[in-house]
């Protein structure tokens, strides 16, 4: 466990106290008046330690819920859609997941209409342009490579 999120039932929960009236516009036209969320989703925990690390370190202004497996992401997910709540704007799963793979719910989250709006991503320590373009073919909006730069993603979009 680290320092800056709590684990429940494979979910990280990440506490912020930053300005919400940032403006912020990616390059697909989504414009958000309020903080962008994202949900990240890693089984490393030092991965999901370094995304936050990295956003409070630079002071942006994000919302992020960090999940340890696939199932408690969706779970959060369909539950926030079922209660009407706002849903994230982007999703990003690590390509090799135990159990149920990122492509999987990359999959899931494209076939069902209710999550048409999210920007999903698979991320990887791999370069291999086979998990690229498999990462594409399942419906991803796009691939990264390990770590991730959260100022490309929310302000360059992606």
């Amino acid at each position: 466990m680290f320092a800056c999120c709590r684990e429940i039932t494979g979910r990280y929960v990440v506490d912020i106290s930053l300005p919400t009236s940032v403006q912020a516009s990616g390059e697909d036209g989504l414009q958000w008046g309020t903080m962008p969320a994202l949900f990240y989703i890693d089984d490393s925990r030092d991965d999901l330690f370094y995304v936050d690390f990295i956003r409070k370190r630079r002071k942006l202004a994000l919302e992020m819920d960090c999940f340890s497996t696939t199932q408690a992401a969706l779970e959060v997910l369909e539950e926030r859609e079922a209660a009407g709540q706002e849903l994230p704007q982007l999703l990003i799963v690590d390509l090799y997941m135990p159990l149920h793979g990122g492509l999987s719910l990359i999959r899931k989250l494209r076939g069902d209409g209710r999550f048409s709006h999210m920007r999903l991503g698979v991320c990887s320590g791999s370069d291999a342009d086979e998990d690229r373009s498999r990462a594409l073919a399942a419906g991803a909006d796009f691939y990264i490579e390990k770590p991730i730069d959260l100022d490309e993603l929310f302000l360059h979009g992606g």
